[in-house]
């Protein structure tokens, strides 16, 4: 039996990603920013934020593209874009030494089966600047986001291996949404991003993962600078207005959490194992 990861082997191996994928951006000019956890682990912990166990770093749009064009797997890690996969970003993950079993399917089992660890890449696009229609497409993206995560677990295809109440559940979300699948949500959710792009707007945001919030609008002028933060002991880079965004998405971002709070990520839905 494969043996599960710890938490700080999760950390490693997530590290190791980001310093590859730091290292490709730095040479190919493209732009790119620690975000949400992980830039706050670098701000108040140098480092990972101690129960934390993933990476996160946003793009703007021009630079994931090209970030998803240029960048190449390798022995070691594996792209697996958003248009390979059941989500609207994408992730690099971890193919030499890592599984994952999840519960929660991402991608087609033909890339998903080899994949491990991996690092959350979020696409930043141009939004409304009027700040009620922004909202009003928050909304909408939370509902089709919503959707897609319930359509996810009808994804996999019909097995007895996990026996027939696993069979049956799947063959009833199979059914349900017939009508309704991934692709076809994941196109609404894309298509929220018109008129705008980045190039063309004054506004942009983190608009197509779930859960977004109605205050992470900001400037584009944010995204033309960037500076070097300490993590783990490595130099990455963050846009320098981190305290505008942090702010904007957390408030008192240097506040811990109460204890209760403090869970690891994964620990109820995902599970990493080495080879």
């Amino acid at each position: 039996m494969n043996k599960r990861l710890t938490l700080a082997e999760l950390q490693s191996i997530s590290l190791s990603i980001l310093c590859k994928i730091d290292s490709f951006c730095r040479n190919n000019n493209i732009r790119y920013s620690l975000t949400y956890g992980t830039l706050i682990g670098a701000v108040r912990h140098k480092g990972f934020i101690p129960w934390d166990d993933d990476v996160d770093i946003m793009m703007p749009r021009p630079d994931y593209e090209r970030f998803l064009s240029e960048f190449k797997s390798d022995e070691e890690v594996m792209l697996i874009s958003e248009y390979q996969s059941y989500i609207t970003f994408s992730r690099v993950c971890d193919v030499k030494t890592t599984i994952c079993e999840t519960l929660l399917p991402y991608a087609p089992q033909e890339l998903s089966s080899k994949a491990g660890v991996w690092i959350d890449i979020f696409p930043i696009d141009g939004v409304e600047s009027d700040i009620q229609s922004f909202r009003n497409k928050v909304d909408l993206i939370n509902h089709y986001c919503s959707l897609q995560l319930q359509r996810r677990w009808g994804c996999p295809p019909l097995t007895l291996s996990k026996g027939y109440m696993y069979f049956f559940k799947l063959l009833y979300r199979k059914i349900k949404y017939i009508a309704s699948p991934v692709s076809k949500i994941n196109n609404a959710i894309r298509k929220c991003r018109e008129p705008y792009t980045f190039e063309n707007a004054d506004y942009v945001s983190q608009i197509v993962c779930g859960k977004i919030y109605d205050r992470e609008i900001f400037k584009k002028e944010i995204f033309d600078e960037y500076v070097e933060v300490t993590f783990e002991g490595y130099n990455f880079k963050a846009v320098s207005c981190w305290d505008e965004v942090l702010r904007a998405t957390y408030g008192d971002y240097m506040e811990l959490p109460s204890k209760e709070k403090r869970i690891q990520h994964s620990v109820n839905h995902t599970f990493f194992y080495w080879k």
